[in-house]
């Protein structure tokens, strides 16, 4: 809802919440900040590219209140309009790329391995796509034994047994359901 009206065009109730957290960062000599996660991800990638300008310039002459949005690399020109890019490619604004665990690769393989009671090989510490939370993510809840020592795995494979378990899970559902339908 807040978000609806930061984007919107209701400046009333808009002004009004950036006018209080702005009071209340300065009462608190710090600043708020505004998170707005994975727009890229949202059904409304219109709402993003029209109204982060308007969020932004709102924002921007603002002491206290402070806006961080993040985006996957590639999606940027889907939910930001010219400005925003430009503004980006002036550096008038900050733009943190995140590597994922690129740094601590083995630690964070090792952490995620040890969450999901996998066994550790060498191989799993090694491979690229591990580095990205999402896809280590993925590969702990889709992980199977004939992953083990296998380095020869990959994302198209995931991704296809991701596909291919969550069409059985759907069909399954879908059947049990027509089965127990006075219908048929």
């Amino acid at each position: 809802e807040i978000l609806r009206c930061l984007v919107g065009s209701e400046m009333c109730i808009r002004d009004r919440f950036l006018y209080i957290i702005e009071c209340l960062g300065e009462i608190h000599n710090q600043p708020v900040v505004i998170y707005i996660d994975a727009v890229n991800e949202s059904n409304y990638r219109d709402i993003w590219k029209n109204g982060l300008s308007r969020i932004y310039n709102k924002i921007k002459n603002l002491n206290y209140v402070r806006l961080a949005v993040s985006v996957r690399s590639g999606y940027e020109s889907f939910v930001f309009d010219n400005n925003v890019i430009n503004l980006q490619a002036s550096q008038a604004i900050t733009n943190i790329h995140h590597t994922g665990f690129q740094e601590n690769s083995i630690e964070a393989v090792r952490e995620f391995l040890n969450f999901y009671n996998i066994p550790f090989y060498p191989s799993f510490s090694i491979s690229y796509e591990l580095t990205n939370p999402l896809f280590l993510l993925l590969f702990c809840k889709m992980y199977k034994k004939e992953y083990e020592g296998n380095n020869l795995f990959n994302i198209y494979m995931l991704f296809e047994e991701l596909i291919n378990e969550t069409n059985n899970a759907v069909s399954y559902t879908h059947l049990r359901a027509h089965e127990t339908s006075q219908d048929l």
